[in-house]
């Protein structure tokens, strides 16, 4: 199998995840029938990129649609107007200078780069409804996909938790890089699957097909850059977020109704979770960013 961004076959299967149960685990979980975006796989696989660190699924064929984020974006959890990386990545940014977000949604960063800095803004959404609302604030937002999408070069290309679902890497990549001046910066952020959801890949069927193509890491970016002829500037990593808290702990697997489990429940886990409340920027949280200068 080839690696989605080097092109070599230097890869090597990971593992197998059978249809039927990212169907079943999909419907538990989030009430959703996936089965429409799984249609004619029987089982999706995991690979890893040798040369690169880089984990991706295959086929293809099973990135989900336009329909599956709509099912999601009804989940008041699944899209927050405001994040850690929109804060972090609004102080990268210049004020007036030229700004492109790449699946922008409702423009809440694009806004914040208006009116606190001063920028020139354009987005792209693929969803018509988020576009809708982007445009009732003024906002310069197009329904389009960027690889269609050809205009001007921008001072900042930004994407937020945007790459991990591109099931066709390196040409969107060089896109993305012709519409970033010569200096101008690329900001990502991305799941980091260096951090604790990696303990929770059974059951994080958001991290799999037809949800994420592409599972990255602090590795698979860094070369991401390298391979591109770009320049790490900076990389950050969110601290676990007060939202994550459970998610967090139930990464250790601590379960069952034995002596042990229920002293876990009862008494450790709520003295573990007040410690993290107060202390949760020394854990590495859900989300990486870094910042790439052409």
């Amino acid at each position: 199998m080839k690696s989605p961004l080097t092109g070599t076959s230097d890869t090597q299967l990971v593992k197998e995840i059978e249809k039927s149960y990212i169907i079943d685990g999909y419907k538990r979980a989030f009430k959703i029938d996936v089965d429409d975006e799984l249609k004619d796989i029987d089982r999706v696989q995991l690979w890893v990129c040798n040369q690169t660190g880089l984990k991706f699924y295959t086929p293809k064929a099973a990135a989900g649609g336009e329909n599956l984020y709509k099912a999601l974006r009804k989940n008041s959890w699944y899209y927050k107007p405001w994040k850690w990386e929109h804060d972090f990545a609004l102080g990268q940014v210049k004020e007036k200078s030229e700004v492109l977000e790449v699946g922008c949604a409702e423009g809440s960063f694009l806004e914040k780069c208006v009116e606190q800095k001063k920028c020139n803004v354009t987005g792209l959404e693929l969803n018509s409804d988020a576009v809708d609302i982007a445009r009732t604030k003024n906002l310069n937002v197009v329904l389009e996909d960027i690889m269609t999408f050809d205009t001007t070069q921008y001072d900042y290309v930004l994407m937020f938790q945007v790459l991990e679902h591109i099931d066709n890497l390196k040409p969107f990549f060089q896109k993305l890089i012709s519409l970033t001046k010569k200096g101008g910066r690329i900001v990502i952020s991305v799941p980091n699957n260096d951090s604790f959801i990696k303990k929770t890949d059974e059951t994080n069927f958001l991290n799999m097909p037809p949800h994420h193509m592409l599972l990255w890491r602090k590795k698979s970016l860094v070369n991401l850059a390298k391979m591109f002829g770009l320049t790490v500037e900076k990389i950050a990593y969110e601290p676990l977020q007060l939202e994550h808290l459970d998610w967090f702990i139930d990464s250790f697997k601590i379960h069952g109704n034995g002596i042990w489990g229920r002293i876990f429940r009862y008494k450790i886990r709520p003295i573990v979770k007040r410690i993290l409340e107060r202390m949760n920027f020394l854990v590495k949280g859900h989300t990486i960013l870094i910042v790439l200068q052409k």
